[in-house]
């Protein structure tokens, strides 16, 4: 039962060596094994502030250009309306309520939105989507021979049939827009206004990547590498259970 897992793992390791093999799609894939290094930028330096291990083979990114508050809102959005008819106790829908969360951030971190100054953040958000390479299935957990079969199962013409595991986001990279190269204005929100902005950022663009259906199609490119490393393993065939 131990050849699964050592079937598997090669194919983990194996994936550096297939960048080839994406290229010829026209989806970004990015296989990132081993080291992620987080780094703090200070005027021109990039000081390493730690380092930590990642297991995760990544199928598909998807990059985002956000313009904070007015991706959020309607841009025609009438405040001093919208504000009045709140305070005097109209119900909101779920959206409206959204709009609210907005506009408190805003006041928060010292945005104006209900004047004529339209001001505003830009932030490039990388989505990345793809697999828990410490999942049972890829072999770096404990696990049973009983869950090991539930997995992948070898027949005796030499065919694999396989069970990939659901993908997951396994990284959200957030950038901040360097006014040097946009022609953005700069806006003195602060250090903890950023980490809040940046915190409602994160989870509102994951929920709109995954929505747009992310993780389908990491889960689709995942399981054509996967099919390509065993079929070029020696397997005769390679079967996917849903």
């Amino acid at each position: 039962m131990k050849t699964w897992r050592r079937l598997l793992l090669a194919a983990a390791i194996v994936a550096s060596l297939t960048v080839a093999f994406f290229l010829i799609s026209d989806t970004v894939f990015d296989l990132d094994f081993g080291i992620i290094r987080e780094k703090e930028v200070s005027s021109s330096a990039a000081i390493l502030t730690q380092m930590r291990d990642v297991l995760s083979l990544n199928t598909v990114e998807a990059v985002y250009k956000i313009v904070f508050p007015y991706d959020f809102v309607p841009r025609d959005m009438n405040w001093g309306l919208f504000l009045k008819q709140y305070r005097e106790g109209r119900p909101l829908s779920l959206l409206e309520e959204s709009y609210m969360d907005v506009y408190d951030l805003c006041e928060e971190i010292g945005i104006s939105l209900d004047t004529k100054r339209r001001e505003f953040v830009v932030i490039t958000a990388i989505i990345k989507a793809g697999f828990d390479l410490s999942s049972p299935f890829f072999g770096f957990a404990e696990t049973s021979n009983d869950q090991a079969g539930s997995y992948v199962s070898i027949d005796s013409t030499g065919a694999a049939a396989i069970t990939v595991p659901p993908a997951v986001v396994t990284d959200i990279i957030l950038e901040d827009a360097d006014s040097q190269t946009y022609p953005y204005p700069d806006i003195g929100i602060g250090p903890e206004g950023y980490r809040k902005l940046t915190t409602f950022v994160r989870e509102r663009i994951a929920a709109t990547a995954e929505s747009e259906g992310i993780l389908e199609l990491a889960r689709e490119n995942g399981k054509r590498f996967l099919k390509q490393v065993l079929m070029d393993s020696g397997y005769l065939a390679v079967i996917f259970l849903e």
